[in-house]
């Protein structure tokens, strides 16, 4: 239940913050362990890489322990839960859109650069905000189609830079200049699906999938900035998801 407090600070810098160090300490353990499992020879650079090793993985678990109590903390005093069954056509008109959308759209994004392979980039949940903030005052979106309400939102998240990184894993399923807008837009082909929440893992992924299949034609619409080659691809594609 949401507490109600006279002065409510806002928790998500703090939990960015968090995510950050978190992100920064796991790129580092990785970078540590292929040093590790590359030391040949020398004993003390295996124990020192070892032993860096451990440092950066106790690290890790902190800043995960600690980015789960910021997160406990902030649903807990603001009642703040991302809706994974919202849909884009239920966004319609001037009605408001909680932070609740752009947590949803941390989460997915997330979801979808594991899936594919590349979670060594950052989503960043300020700007995701940001990005859904603009997206809002966007003129005509009452008017919208729910693929049009789709194609403006990927725009702001691109503008906005919501994933972040330079470091794309070679084990990636999609090319490296196609992560970003690969990975929007499979979020925003499942945002135009209705789903229960039992379903919208599994469709998360299906629309992943179709994505990472057509990304060098997602890739060159989001390059050219065609809004209405991208709405012709999300309403082609989302009877498939």
């Amino acid at each position: 239940m949401a507490m109600n407090l006279p002065f409510q600070p806002d928790p998500l810098p703090l939990r960015e913050g968090l995510r950050r160090l978190r992100h920064v300490v796991r790129r580092g353990g990785e970078t540590a362990r292929e040093v590790a499992g590359g030391a040949m020879g020398g004993g003390e650079m295996c124990i020192a890489s070892r032993l860096a090793t451990a440092v950066i993985a106790e690290m890790e678990r902190i800043a995960e322990e600690f980015d789960r109590m910021a997160s406990r903390a902030a649903r807990q005093a603001f009642g703040h839960e991302e809706d994974l069954t919202t849909t884009l056509d239920e966004l319609h008109g001037n009605a408001p859109i909680g932070p609740s959308l752009a947590s949803t759209l941390y989460t997915a994004l997330s979801l979808v650069l594991k899936h594919i392979g590349s979670d060594t980039l950052f989503v960043s949940e300020l700007a995701a905000r940001e990005a859904v903030k603009r997206w809002q005052v966007l003129p005509g979106r009452r008017q919208a189609s729910g693929g049009q309400l789709a194609a403006g939102l990927a725009m702001q998240l691109v503008d906005r830079q919501v994933i972040r990184g330079a470091h794309v894993d070679p084990r990636c399923v999609v090319a490296a200049p196609a992560v970003r807008p690969v990975t929007i837009f499979a979020v925003m082909l499942w945002l135009l699906v209705a789903r229960s929440p039992e379903e919208s893992e599994a469709a998360l992924i299906s629309a992943a999938d179709i994505a990472a299949a057509i990304a060098e034609r997602v890739a060159f619409v989001f390059a050219e900035r065609d809004e209405t080659g991208l709405v012709a691809l999300l309403e082609k594609y989302r009877n498939n998801v």
